[in-house]
């Protein structure tokens, strides 16, 4: 282990703190992945754990043949894999877990995993941004970031394009008093932007006013003679 990394003075650090001061020293491979990429998946997988009434070893191997089979890969251990194995099977537990609803923690999970993906499935799973809390676990509310102005009608907006944000009651007080850039600074996400199916299933906007804007938008790009 090469003690140039942040990473790496962690480690050696809490050896330190356990009194350990003798110990080999090997030179380290920049394609084995990382402690943290251990740590996360090793973390979701007791999140999977918890509400799987099986062993947790049980749980792993089994988590692990079903990543093996989708990607056609061969079986790995998590303590000496590539990085890239490492990536892709945290990518599939955080996949696995929204689609199976089931809570994990997402703390850090930017360290290891696609911020723009991740705030996707918070999206489509309805659940906080921040927290991945589900909408019956605590009060979600829609956070537009370019704002509509006082003067506008919100019933004659468009909001297909704009940037939007799912965040819980407490975090969508606390986003207005930090400013966007501070907050996703803070919690490390980001927004995504609104498609025309999302418009519909947060009920901004109905199909009849989604075609109306589309009709007025067509006819006003007709070359009329003069």
């Amino acid at each position: 282990m090469c003690p140039g990394t942040d990473e790496d003075r962690e480690e050696l650090f809490k050896l330190f703190q356990k009194g350990i001061t003798q110990f080999d020293m090997v030179q380290s491979d920049r394609n084995r992945l990382t402690a943290q990429q251990r740590k996360k998946a090793s973390a979701l997988i007791r999140d999977i754990n918890m509400q799987i009434e099986q062993p947790f070893i049980v749980v792993k191997n089994d988590l692990k043949l079903q990543f093996c089979a989708q990607y056609n890969l061969e079986y790995f251990s998590l303590s000496d894999c590539h990085k890239e194995i490492a990536g892709l099977f945290i990518s599939f537990l955080v996949e696995y877990c929204f689609e199976h609803d089931i809570d994990f923690y997402m703390k850090d999970l930017h360290l290891t995993f696609d911020i723009q993906r991740q705030m996707y499935l918070c999206a489509i799973h309805n659940r906080c941004f921040v927290t991945a809390a589900r909408k019956d676990q605590q009060v979600l509310h829609l956070h537009h970031v370019n704002v509509v102005g006082s003067g506008n009608n919100r019933k004659k907006i468009d909001h297909r394009g704009r940037y939007f944000m799912i965040l819980s009651a407490e975090l969508h007080e606390e986003i207005h008093k930090l400013g966007y850039k501070s907050f996703c600074a803070k919690y490390h996400i980001g927004a995504i932007k609104l498609t025309g199916e999302d418009v519909l299933r947060f009920k901004l906007m109905t199909k009849q006013q989604l075609f109306e804007i589309d009709d007025e938008q067509e006819i006003q790009s007709w070359q009329l003679p003069d």
